[in-house]
């Protein structure tokens, strides 16, 4: 049950947010296991990337609350498979981990900050989907580039 309302509020975010994600393309949101929503949400294309978009992966806990996330803006594959690091921008997790090299003062929040490299985290405020949403909107609209040295 808390799966499939979290279904309907991501493909309620999707279909309220035209200025971000291109609804001549349809999003894929699905329920995978007990406790986990999937979605790649095909975003507007964008003069720098191209075609992308927002991936999300959500491990609900027994009370439906998110008690781990990989938000991800990423080069689509709906043409072609391409690696996982190649199609990576940027990302931001909500995963333990605990020891170095991966370990940030934010821990377990963190955000995958360099495009092509899933690897190097940094710390982040960022803790919600809504959030992410909002960052990556300010580069589709604007078609700007994104830049490892940003913070969120």
């Amino acid at each position: 049950m808390n799966q499939q309302c979290r279904v309907r509020y991501i493909h309620e975010l999707f279909r309220s947010n035209p200025d971000l994600f291109n609804h001549k393309l349809v999003p894929e949101i699905k329920t995978k296991g007990q406790s986990r929503v999937v979605a790649t949400l095909p975003l507007n294309n964008h003069n720098i990337y191209g075609e992308a978009v927002l991936f999300i992966n959500e491990k609900l806990d027994e009370n439906g609350h998110i008690e781990e996330y990989h938000y991800g803006w990423e080069l689509s594959q709906r043409k072609k498979p391409i690696g996982k690091s190649t199609r990576h921008i940027t990302a931001f997790g909500k995963q333990d981990h605990p020891k170095p090299p991966h370990q940030v003062s934010t821990n377990p929040y963190h955000h995958h900050h360099v495009p092509g490299d899933i690897v190097p985290r940094k710390a982040t405020s960022v803790k919600d989907l809504e959030t992410v949403v909002a960052i990556i909107r300010e580069y589709i609209v604007r078609h700007e580039e994104y830049n490892e040295n940003h913070s969120f």
